[in-house]
């Protein structure tokens, strides 16, 4: 995911806590756009 214009500082510490809660995550900047890259699993409702 990216976004421009947002700095990571500007992100709340609520909003890193409810990545955490997703999956391993990764952010990093370049030129002024906030990238995520997020590794999540989710089960497949059609193993069940």
């Amino acid at each position: 995911m990216t976004s421009t214009g947002i700095r990571r500082n500007r992100v709340t510490p609520a909003t890193w806590s409810a990545l955490g809660r997703v999956g391993e995550f990764q952010a990093s900047t370049q030129q002024g756009s906030l990238r995520l890259a997020i590794r999540c699993s989710v089960d497949n409702p059609a193993d069940s």
